[in-house]
């Protein structure tokens, strides 16, 4: 499985490049984009979690490169978070000023 493993991942990545490299992407490309990625990165993640849960897999690594993936992948999940935090809170923003217009406007209506 391990040397399928990386060729899939190879092919996703040239593709998520390929798709970055697209000129002129308009918000189709752009949703196109973001939808394979997330798509991507779930993929990913049920490996990862499918390889985690192996004692036989996890055994055969030493404490330091224990560490090393705990390192990267903890930074990589909190810059992650920080991220959906900012964007969910922009999004919720959004709404808001979305719900008061509408608002706004049905009162209008009645004036």
């Amino acid at each position: 499985m391990g040397e399928k493993w990386i060729q899939g991942c190879e092919r996703i990545l040239d593709e998520i490049k390929t798709m970055e490299s697209l000129e002129n992407r308009d918000r189709l490309d752009l949703v196109r984009s973001i939808r394979f990625a997330l798509e991507a990165l779930n993929y990913n993640l049920a490996g990862w979690m499918q390889w985690i849960n192996n004692p036989e897999v996890c055994s055969e690594f030493n404490q330091v490169e224990l560490e090393d993936i705990d390192k990267n992948l903890t930074t990589l999940v909190k810059s992650f978070l920080e991220y959906d935090i900012r964007i969910s809170n922009e999004g919720f923003q959004k709404n808001v000023e979305k719900k008061i217009e509408e608002s706004t406007n049905r009162r209008s209506l009645y004036v």
